[in-house]
């Protein structure tokens, strides 16, 4: 698994690899919520789960980033562990996302970055037999 932070002007970006789409679908979600706040200092005290559903990979690495910073701006949740269950049946992929985590307190978490949205900006992913890799630019 290897996870680099991407410098965009007027964004930040992030690359995840691992060897399967599942865990690099997870590991992005995590990379996410590290550039909000130091994830090692959120607590697993509470537990969301979300279900989305898009005609492509691409649309839905987008939808369940954007699902999870909408909840956060509306919820404060912040998750440090995500499980994943991903599927394709006809060109329809569907994900059901377990998200574990705490409601984020800025007196006992560190704010860092103010993320707006994930973009289709320089959007990549690629799914190989021993590798995938996700590419995202954040607007912030």
């Amino acid at each position: 698994m290897a996870t680099e932070m991407l410098n965009i002007s007027g964004d930040v970006g992030i690359k995840v690899s691992n060897s399967d789409i599942v865990s690099t679908l997870q590991e992005t979600c995590v990379s996410m919520y590290n550039l909000i706040t130091d994830i090692q200092n959120i607590e697993i005290s509470q537990s969301i789960e979300i279900h989305l559903e898009e005609d492509s990979i691409e649309a839905l690495v987008v939808c369940l980033l954007n699902e999870l910073l909408f909840i956060f701006d509306t919820n404060g949740f912040v998750g440090r562990l995500v499980n994943i269950d991903l599927s394709e049946t006809g060109g329809i992929f569907k994900i059901k996302a377990s998200v574990k985590g705490e409601i984020f307190n800025p007196q006992k978490h560190q704010r860092k970055l103010l993320i707006k949205a994930a973009t289709y900006h320089n959007l990549s992913v690629i799914i190989e037999e021993d590798y995938c890799m996700i590419q995202v630019v954040f607007d912030i």
